[in-house]
C-alpha cells in the first residue's frame, strides 16, 4: 500500500464514502421507481439507455476479438440487463433496505467461493468465518417477514442477484478484462437486447411524471453506473484495495439509515439482527493484510 499525505487520504476516504453511498441509495432510489410509475422493465431500459450511449466511446478500446467480445455477452446476462431486472423486481418486493444488505452480502460470499475455486485465491479462516456470519445475517433478515410471501420471493431474487454479480467479478479477474471497457461493453450490449423493447416503452414513459423518469435515467444510468465506480476507483489507488474495501462494508448500514430517512422504513428487531451479522462478517471476512477479493466486493456494488 503507498502511503499518501493527509489531504490525499482524506479525498480518498471522501470519494470511497460517496461512492458507498450511491451504490447504498440505490436499492432506495430503484424502490421509489419500481414501487411507483417506473417499474422494474422501465427502471432496466432506462439504466441501459442512458450509460449504454454515454459509455459507446469506451466500448471499443482494447482487444476486439470474438473471443472478447463473446465474453462480454456472456457478462451482460449475468450483471447487465439480465441482473438489473431480477434485482430491480426484488426491489418491489421485499422491503428496498433488504436490497441493500443481502445484495452485498451474496457478492461477497459467492465472491470468496469463486476466487477459491477458479482464481486459487484461498478461502482463509477469516474469509470462511465472515462468510458464516453473514449466511446467518441473511437468515436473520428473512426470518423477520417470514408471513410475507412476497417479500420472500425479493429475498431470493437479492441472493440470485449477489451470485449473479459475483460471478461477473470473478470472471472479470479471471478473463483479465479492463473493468471500463467490460463495463462500457455490457452496457452498449444491453442496450441493444433491449432496442426491441424501446417502443413498448415510450408510452409509459410518457405517462409517468417526468422527475421519476429523470430520477431513475440520472441514478441508474449516471450516479450508480459510472460515478461511484470512478469515485471508488480513486479511493482504490491511495488507500489500497483493503481499505476502501472496508469503506465498502458501509454500504448495508447505509443502506438502512436511507430507508428510514427516505422512505420512512423502520428495520423490524430480527432485520437490525441481521444488519449487525451482516456488517459484522464483512468485517471478519476483510481482515487480512492482503485483501485479494477487495476488488471483487467493490464491482459487485456498482448496481
Amino acid at each position: 500500500m503507498v502511503e499518501n499525505g493527509a489531504p490525499d487520504t482524506a479525498r480518498a476516504m471522501t470519494y470511497g464514502l460517496t461512492a458507498a453511498t450511491i451504490w447504498g441509495a440505490w436499492p432506495i432510489v430503484t424502490s421509489i421507481g419500481v414501487t411507483g410509475t417506473v417499474p422494474a422493465d422501465l427502471v432496466t431500459i432506462l439504466r441501459f439507455l442512458v450509460s449504454g450511449l454515454l459509455l459507446l466511446p469506451f466500448a471499443f478500446r482494447g482487444r476486439m476479438t470474438r473471443t472478447d467480445w463473446g465474453r462480454s455477452l456472456v457478462l451482460t446476462f449475468i450483471a447487465g440487463a439480465g441482473y438489473t431486472f431480477i434485482v430491480s423486481n426484488g426491489v418491489g418486493l421485499a422491503p428496498a433496505a433488504h436490497g441493500g444488505l443481502i445484495i452485498p452480502s451474496g457478492v461477497l460470499v459467492f465472491s470468496l467461493l469463486g476466487s477459491h475455486f477458479l482464481l486459487g485465491d484461498r478461502l482463509t479462516t477469516n474469509r470462511a468465518m465472515g462468510a458464516a456470519i453473514i449466511i446467518a445475517g441473511i437468515g436473520a433478515i428473512a426470518t423477520a417477514r417470514m408471513g410475507d410471501g412476497l417479500a420472500l420471493q425479493g429475498d431470493a431474487l437479492f441472493i440470485v442477484g449477489g451470485m449473479l454479480w459475483a460471478s461477473y467479478t470473478v470472471l472479470l479477474k479471471y478473463w483479465k478484462l479492463d473493468p471500463l471497457t467490460a463495463t462500457a461493453r455490457i452496457s452498449v450490449l444491453s442496450l441493444i437486447v433491449l432496442l426491441p423493447f424501446l417502443p413498448d416503452a415510450i408510452e409509459p414513459l410518457s405517462a409517468a411524471p417526468l422527475g421519476d423518469v429523470l430520477l431513475q435515467a440520472v441514478w441508474q444510468g449516471v450516479m450508480s453506473s459510472i460515478v461511484a465506480g470512478v469515485l471508488f476507483g480513486k479511493a482504490v489507488s491511495v488507500l489500497g484495495a483493503g481499505r476502501a474495501a472496508i469503506l465498502n462494508s458501509l454500504t448495508p448500514a447505509l443502506a438502512i439509515l436511507l430507508a428510514i430517512v427516505i422512505l420512512g422504513d423502520w428495520p423490524r428487531p430480527a432485520e437490525w439482527l441481521g444488519l449487525v451479522l451482516v456488517v459484522s462478517g464483512m468485517a471478519v471476512a476483510l481482515k487480512v493484510r492482503k485483501v485479494a477479493p477487495a476488488p471483487l466486493v467493490a464491482e459487485a456494488q456498482k448496481a
